[in-house]
C-alpha cells in the first residue's frame, strides 16, 4: 500500500508541481498509519527530493551563486532559532508545538 500510495502522490506531485505531502498523507491516513509515522516519512522523502532538485539546478548551472551566498546564512541562522525556541518551549514550559 505504501509503495502505491508514493507512485499515486508523486504523480499527482509531477502533474501539478506540488501536492505531495497532501495526497501521500491523505492516502496513508486512510489506510491507517500513524500520523506521526506519516510526517516522518513524508519529511524524510520531501528532504531527499529536494537535495537531489538542488543538486540538478547546481549541476546545469540554474543556481545564482552569489543570491545563494546571501541567503545561506541568514536562513540557517533562522531555521535553527526557530527550532531551539520550539525545544525549549517543550522543556522549560512543558508546551508542545503540533497544529490544532
Amino acid at each position: 500500500m505504501d509503495v502505491i500510495s508514493r507512485f499515486l502522490a508523486q504523480l499527482v506531485d509531477g502533474a501539478l508541481g506540488m501536492g505531495y505531502g497532501v495526497t501521500s498523507a491523505t492516502i496513508l491516513l486512510s489506510a491507517g498509519i500513524s500520523p506521526a509515522a506519516i510526517s516522518g516519512s513524508i519529511h524524510t522523502a520531501e528532504t531527499f527530493a529536494a537535495g537531489v532538485s538542488g543538486y540538478s539546478h547546481y549541476k546545469f548551472g540554474n543556481v545564482n551563486k552569489k543570491l545563494f551566498k546571501a541567503l545561506v546564512i541568514p536562513g540557517v541562522i533562522g531555521a535553527f532559532s526557530v527550532h531551539y525556541y520550539l525545544f525549549s518551549l517543550e522543556i522549560n514550559q512543558g508546551i508542545t508545538c503540533v497544529p490544532s
